[in-house]
């Protein structure tokens, strides 16, 4: 079901505003974005650089569709910019096949990039120095670290898929114990 049935890509963000996300252009390249969110009456705002919000916008010919939500309360919506319930069968069937092959799209978007980056992180790993010591293993009391490296200071630890044991990110963890991933 959609929510909203407004014509204009004003209406699209009121109804992403109105559940939260705070938005105020779209980005109509068809990819997953991810956004900040205001409070809920049961959950807290997007803290930093926290983005718990997200939307795709998708555009053909004739339409416009968004799919939003927030992983955090588990809300999703719809908005089209037609009434889908007056569409005649034919159309409705066109946009189903328009938004399948945009979703399709997507993903193998994602599956390429995910490994440009696994494919990147690797050559990286490689080339980084073991590390034998580190003020946040000594924090945690961790006396050996096995396959750990060092880069500027930072405590490299590589992030690998569980099932292949294949290297796909890396973890980042400065000396006051702050932790970034590869992108």
């Amino acid at each position: 079901a959609f929510k909203g049935k407004g014509k204009s890509i004003n209406d699209c963000i009121a109804q992403m505003q109105s559940d939260g996300l705070r938005v105020d252009f779209i980005n109509n390249s068809g990819e997953l974005v991810r956004v900040s969110v205001t409070a809920t009456h049961n959950t807290r705002p997007d803290k930093s650089n926290e983005k718990s919000g997200w939307y795709v916008f998708n555009e053909s010919n004739d339409f416009q569709v968004a799919v939003w939500g927030n992983w955090r309360t588990g809300i999703q919506n719809k908005w089209s910019s037609v009434d889908v319930n007056t569409l005649s069968s034919y159309d409705k069937q066109r946009l189903n096949t328009e938004m399948e092959k945009a979703v399709k799209q997507r993903e193998e978007d994602k599956k390429t990039r995910q490994q440009e980056v696994a494919d990147e992180v690797k050559e990286r790993f490689g080339a980084l120095k073991n590390v034998t010591n580190h003020q946040y293993l000594d924090v945690k009391k961790v006396n050996k670290n096995i396959g750990l490296k060092e880069l500027n200071g930072n405590l490299i630890i590589p992030v690998q898929n569980c099932t292949t044991g294949e290297l796909r990110s890396l973890q980042y963890i400065n000396k006051k114990g702050e932790k970034r991933f590869v992108s």
